[in-house]
């Protein structure tokens, strides 16, 4: 399967999801759902919180000029580079970006 599959099938299609991107880690955009767009300087805050929990905690993070509250980011099963951020928009939408 590939990524943006999965973000179509399994995260977007599920219904629970409105809006999915998988980032790499070093930069750039594996998949992501239709329509949103992903500015560079929105890519590199994404994946700042990577290495620094508590700066974006402090001020949450930019999508599509949306802002988003921090909410968590936790490594996923054995897998040390898979990790998983969830944000919160402030009208309570849940999206997601791995």
């Amino acid at each position: 399967m590939s990524w943006q599959a999965y973000v179509d099938t399994n995260l977007v299609g599920t219904g629970r999801v409105t809006q999915a991107a998988i980032l790499g880690k070093a930069g750039g955009i594996w998949a992501k759902s239709s329509g949103i767009k992903i500015s560079p300087e929105e890519q590199k805050a994404i994946t700042a919180a990577f290495t620094n929990k508590a700066a974006v905690q402090a001020s949450g993070f930019r999508v599509a000029d949306q802002k988003y509250f921090f909410l968590s980011s936790d490594n996923y099963g054995d897998d040390p580079n898979l990790i998983v951020v969830q944000g919160k928009k402030q009208v309570g939408l849940h999206d997601v970006f791995l």
